[in-house]
């Protein structure tokens, strides 16, 4: 991890420690870190609201945004998304739009259909507000349950950020009803970036605890001076000068400076992005750092790449194709946890995938889950980057492989599957992740790793030196043969697993059976009523069954009532039928009887 970096947590520990350690801690210290996460309350209120809005302007705008990439994922035979597609999707937004990571929504590992994990209480909101709108949408969501979905994840982060900045008046003893000076407002506002910078891992006891503690932080804090301008602008002259401003106003600076911080982040990631791929000549393949200069980096220079192996390796960063010389995967390290800043409950601030840019290309221009490889060719050989020039020849291996791909498919290319997300990690490997088979690793953040393993994830500096000399030995022996050749594995994971594939095969025929059921009860109910015009009653009852077993196909058909709802008019309409048969076919003798009776008399 980089020490000049200040979004990544482990950087926030380390600042920490060195800007606070030597501050008391007095009993009655407000410690933010402990800060109650939202309530199901909260999260249900929030849902609820954004549900009765319908049509309102803020849905449709999001409506606006995730549409071209709702019309580029797989869905079901409904036209709306499967589980896995939703979470992909609500994961795209929210980088997209605010660089937050939201937790509970990021891929397991680097599938999308592995359920998040679940280990953090903290990280349960975004599960349990997409199963509460799945269950109201059986067969998946559509566009406008999406988007009032992502407002009321939004409203939960207003919501915590609401409760950090009256947590902030409180502590500094600033009332919230009325206004206060400018002065003071401003001194609130830095306090509660200092605890959002420093990832809510700071304890304050008092006004002056608080003074102090802001002006260490001004002192020690790396990047302070870049930061404190990108807030000037973020407040836009709201703050300045004399006068007094209410807790609204305060609010809705916060509110601004939260959704803009990941594309002010993203500055401090292309510095990452650049020194890494600095030292990506030696390692003769693209996109990848020799681990003995990694590490080297740390020995003799101010960058403190030292994760442990085992850690880097559970992050999912490390090409291990040769054991002697393993490497780091840069576009994999970048945006790895290890490097985020744990700002929120609700969010991670985190680099972003330079691969989602691309991929949002794709998509606009596709619109379709998947497409013919020349296309996909075509388009990805004009797309640039700041590592790669357009338009380009793909190299004929990797049209090749598109070819293969193809071939899995019926002749076309799902874009949101394991493979062509590896294929495009050799198309653009500096920008592209690669991606891990499901269940190989397991990323987490430093603090997560030492609460599971009790082990530092930082490696000490004899651990460092050691794998450097053995793989400065290891390199001599082989003459520094490397194979430039990227990793490639044959192991297809789709956004829509088997059994939701299976639902969309089966729509086709399912929504053609309903139209033939429709069709044999409304003309097979005509039939009937024409031959039963001398019997009234018996007209009747035949026509409110027809009435209500198409009532009952329709809903069917909808998806409100499962298939045993179904049969049931259709299987009591068959016994009805029978019984009435039955029971004419008795009566037919009764009816002889009597006439022969008449007739002897």
């Amino acid at each position: 991890m980089a020490g000049i970096r200040f979004s990544s947590s482990a950087t926030a520990a380390v600042l920490v420690t060195a800007i606070f350690s030597c501050s008391a801690t007095l009993g009655g210290a407000k410690n933010f870190l402990a800060s109650a996460p939202l309530s199901v309350e909260i999260a249900d209120e929030s849902l609820r609201l954004e549900l009765l809005q319908g049509e309102g302007k803020r849905l449709k705008e999001i409506e606006a945004v995730l549409h071209p990439v709702f019309e580029a994922l797989p869905k079901n035979g409904f036209g709306a998304l499967p589980h896995g597609a939703v979470r992909y999707l609500l994961h795209r937004f929210f980088i997209s739009q605010h660089g937050w990571y939201i937790k509970g929504l990021e891929p397991a590992g680097d599938t999308w259909n592995t359920l998040p994990r679940n280990d953090n209480t903290k990280d349960w909101i975004p599960s349990y507000l997409q199963e509460r709108v799945e269950q109201m949408h059986n067969h998946g969501l559509d566009l406008s349950s999406l988007a009032a979905l992502v407002a009321a994840l939004e409203d939960l982060v207003l919501a915590e950020a609401n409760e950090r900045l009256t947590e902030v008046y409180d502590l500094l003893q600033l009332p919230r009803e009325g206004t206060i000076s400018k002065i003071d407002a401003q001194k609130a506002v830095d306090t509660y970036m200092m605890v959002y910078l420093v990832a809510r891992k700071v304890n304050i006891s008092s006004p002056g605890e608080a003074e102090i503690k802001r002006e260490r932080f001004s002192k020690r804090y790396r990047g302070f001076s870049e930061m404190n301008d990108w807030m000037a602008k973020v407040q836009k002259e709201t703050l300045a000068g004399t006068g007094e401003v209410g807790f609204g106003t305060v609010r809705d600076i916060v509110k601004d400076a939260g959704e803009q911080f990941g594309a002010f982040n993203e500055r401090e990631c292309n510095d990452l992005r650049s020194i890494l791929l600095e030292m990506e000549k030696q390692s003769k393949k693209p996109g990848r750092v020799r681990l003995m200069d990694f590490y080297n980096m740390t020995l003799y220079s101010h960058w403190n790449f030292n994760e442990k192996i085992e850690y880097l390796r559970e992050l999912g960063v490390l090409d291990e194709t040769n054991a002697s010389q393993p490497m780091i995967i840069v576009a994999n390290y970048v945006t790895a946890p290890n490097n985020c800043l744990k700002a929120m409950n609700v969010y991670s601030v985190c680099c972003r995938d330079l691969c989602e840019d691309l991929m949002a290309q794709l998509e606009h221009k596709l619109a379709s889950p998947s497409a013919p490889p020349k296309r996909i060719a075509e388009l990805v050989a004009g797309f640039a980057t700041a590592t790669i020039a357009a338009p380009r020849e793909l190299p004929e291996g990797l049209v090749q492989r598109l070819e293969e791909l193809s071939l899995l498919h019926g002749g076309e290319v799902h874009l949101h599957g394991r493979l062509f997300s590896q294929w495009m990690h050799h198309a653009f490997p500096r920008e592209c992740p690669y991606p891990h088979a499901a269940g190989t690793t397991n990323p987490q953040t430093a603090e997560e790793w030492l609460e599971r393993t009790g082990q530092s994830a930082m490696a000490s500096t004899e651990e460092m030196q050691k794998i450097v000399q053995d793989s400065c030995s290891a390199g001599e022996a082989e003459g520094l043969g490397f194979v430039s050749e990227l990793p490639w594995s044959h192991d297809e994971e789709l956004l829509v697993t088997g059994q939701e594939a299976t639902q969309v095969r089966r729509s086709s025929w399912h929504s053609a059976l309903c139209i033939v059921f429709i069709v044999v009860t409304v003309v097979g109910g005509l039939l009937v009523d024409r031959r039963l015009t001398e019997k009234r009653e018996l007209q009747r009852k035949c026509r409110l069954f027809s009435l209500l077993t198409s009532v009952v196909i329709v809903l069917q058909g909808m998806g409100m009532l499962d298939y045993s709802a179904l049969m049931l008019p259709l299987v009591f309409g068959v016994i009805y039928i029978f019984l009435h048969q039955r029971a004419t076919a008795a009566a037919r003798p009764s009816a002889a009887c009597g006439k022969a009776e008449k007739c002897l008399a």
